[in-house]
């Protein structure tokens, strides 16, 4: 049994992780009062149930949804984008590769965990998840407010293992949820250091790039 636990931590990658922890807001309200369910002769009582199990769960099934359309959008590129029809064949292979983007949905209760590997030996331009998160996450934050059903999050970058298909373990987990659920209070979006850190040095080597070709 020893051995075995061994061999199934050395099977797990380590490696940097952007995340998104989103919370849909006021779920609380809508379950405060609510307990066991009623007997079954108490047809009133399972009126006034099935009324908040609506209220709460539509919400809930819109946020998901929403949520896999976005990423839908953000996870495959335009094959009749403008600039795409101007490259060679070889070139447009090069341009989807380097368009990929790898973004995972934990769901959990009212909220969801997205994020996106950093390494780049998992996509070509890690950066693409970085900026998926920002698009996605924002797009979830606007529609809540244009809903009626606001959410808030935190977005930051560290450490994680994949223990799991779809199911992140680490301080870039941990700190993305610190950021959702102590700072950002109300409905916004809160993005820590290490992401703003990130977005900086791609920023410099880009420019880099641009003064020496």
């Amino acid at each position: 049994m020893k051995n075995k636990t061994k061999n199934t931590f050395n099977e797990r990658e380590v490696f940097n992780y952007c995340v998104s922890f989103v919370d849909l807001l006021g779920q609380g309200l809508v379950l405060k009062d609510q307990n066991l369910l009623p007997k079954k002769e108490s047809r009133d009582e399972w009126k006034k149930v099935y009324t908040t199990i609506r209220e709460s769960l539509y919400p809930i099934f819109t946020l998901q949804h929403q949520s896999e359309d976005f990423l839908q959008c953000i996870k495959n590129p335009n094959p009749l984008h403008s600039f795409r029809k101007t490259l060679a064949e070889d070139l447009q292979i090069s341009w989807d590769e380097a368009n990929i983007t790898d973004i995972k949905t934990h769901r959990w209760s009212d909220g969801l965990m997205l994020f996106a590997c950093l390494n780049k030996s998992k996509t070509k331009c890690y950066i693409n998840g970085v900026h998926g998160l920002f698009l996605s996450t924002g797009l979830l934050c606007l529609r809540g407010l244009a809903t009626g059903h606001p959410i808030r999050g935190g977005i930051e970058c560290a450490w994680g293992v994949e223990l799991e298909p779809n199911e992140l373990y680490g301080p870039a987990v941990a700190r993305a949820y610190d950021l959702e659920y102590n700072q950002a209070k109300h409905s916004r979006i809160i993005v820590g250091p290490n992401t703003i850190e990130i977005l900086k040095i791609h920023q410099s080597l880009q420019l880099l790039h641009m003064a020496l070709f």
